[in-house]
């Protein structure tokens, strides 16, 4: 499903993000907003729900708050030079991915320089930031809203990205669109046989008539069997 994951720093914008995700959910499905805090249950393994996620989502919004740049870990040293930064990794992720990028700064006058990033993260400073503020904020609410309509209208790389989804079971993913082309098969074939039951009731007489109605049904059940097990392992990917 196409998705909006929004990645912040909890101790820089947690309040701007879980607002943004509020506004957010108003104008496109909940479902289609990924906020860890709002989205992830009990019990879920939180590092490759993350993952699972980012991979999932066509846009993914970076908050950029005053301290996003030199928020630092417990040992001192920047969170942003860790490796294992959720922050980071998501970022990371979505850039080799080609998903699309959207900086947004709050309380904050410019975008990062290239060279104050880390390296896998760099393409990130040459993206057109926008501002989210709380003067303009429904102004600026809309202009973010229609650019993700615009990502979602794109279906570029979408095959892709949802085998990708479904790793480390990538068969899964085959496997649910061989499904949609069997029961869209099934379906038109049986829509097609019940269309020809008074020509088989001409030709055959009134069994013929039953057992072409019969065929039909079946195929019908097969065809709503196949959309329910399709779309039970599109959750799956949720």
């Amino acid at each position: 499903m196409p998705g909006v994951f929004i990645n912040y720093r909890r101790d820089d914008a947690a309040g701007d993000a879980t607002l943004l995700f509020d506004r957010l959910t108003r104008i496109f499905a909940p479902e289609c907003v990924f906020l860890d805090t709002q989205t992830i249950r009990p019990a879920d393994e939180f590092d490759s729900v993350i993952l699972h996620r980012v991979k999932c989502s066509d846009v993914l919004i970076v908050l950029i708050g005053p301290h996003w740049l030199d928020a630092s870990g417990s040992d001192g040293g920047r969170r942003l030079d860790d490796p294992r930064d959720f922050v980071r990794v998501e970022i990371a992720t979505a850039l080799r991915l080609g998903l699309a990028v959207i900086p947004i700064l709050i309380r904050q006058p410019r975008m990062p320089a290239a060279m104050e990033l880390p390296e896998v993260i760099r393409p990130l400073a040459g993206i057109q930031a926008i501002s989210l503020s709380v003067n303009h904020f429904d102004a600026d609410m809309a202009a973010l809203a229609r650019i993700i309509r615009k990502r979602f209208r794109v279906p570029r790389s979408r095959v892709r990205r949802l085998i990708l989804a479904y790793q480390p079971r990538p068969a899964i993913a085959v496997v649910g669109w061989c499904l949609r082309a069997c029961f869209f098969v099934i379906g038109l074939w049986s829509i097609a046989t019940l269309i020809g039951v008074p020509a088989a009731a001409g030709e055959y007489g009134t069994e013929g008539a039953v057992l072409h109605v019969a065929v039909a049904f079946g195929g019908l059940v097969v065809t709503f069997v196949l959309a329910a097990v399709a779309r039970y392992l599109d959750l799956r990917c949720h």
